[in-house]
């Protein structure tokens, strides 16, 4: 061997060198993290309440669920407003109203906001058609309408409508043409 190689590694010794300093890194990590979490975990247990005295989590409240409106018998005529709504966290917004209807002759106007009927707040949980459902056609019911922070009173009085009935058949093949089943 001369000298010069004795002094300097060769090339496969700086790798083995590099290996082994990340396998040293590596473990290092490794025992670093699983010492932390166990003594974290004996601190937090022992650090923790217990018995008796020890607080209450806070129960989350959950707003109280609406009782079901009753709801007439399926073939008996139902109350009729004559409008199109939809639901906002105000009440139900008018996008229709329906010419010649209760609500037309009422006064009620596209744009306006439904937000309670006699007196009953209208809202996502209890809308304005399964309120109105729990009337009878010919009923006079308070309606407190919203329109640019203005609101108005109106009274109307609900119409009928039959529910619309799907025709019913024995044999669902028999329309097809040129067969039986």
């Amino acid at each position: 061997m001369t000298e010069q190689s004795a002094q300097h590694p060769r090339g496969w010794q700086w790798v083995a060198m590099l290996v082994a300093a990340i396998l040293v890194l590596l473990l290092t990590c490794a025992f670093s993290m699983l010492w932390g979490g166990a003594i974290g975990f004996v601190l937090g247990r022992a650090s923790a309440p217990r018995g008796p005295y020890a607080p209450a989590l806070p129960e989350r409240q959950i707003p109280p669920i609406p009782e079901p409106l009753p709801m007439p018998p399926l073939d008996a005529p139902r109350p009729y407003l004559g409008v199109t709504f939809q639901m906002t966290e105000a009440g139900a917004l008018i996008r229709q109203v329906v010419v010649g209807s209760p609500a037309d002759v009422a006064g009620v106007e596209v744009g306006e906001i439904i937000t309670h009927v006699d007196g009953q707040r209208i809202t996502e949980a209890r809308p304005l058609d399964q309120v109105i459902l729990a009337y009878s056609p010919g009923d006079r019911i308070g309606l407190t309408l919203l329109r640019n922070s203005q609101e108005r009173q109106v009274r109307v009085r609900l119409g009928s409508r039959m529910p619309m009935e799907m025709p019913r058949q024995e044999n669902p093949f028999e329309l097809l043409p040129g067969g039986s089943g």
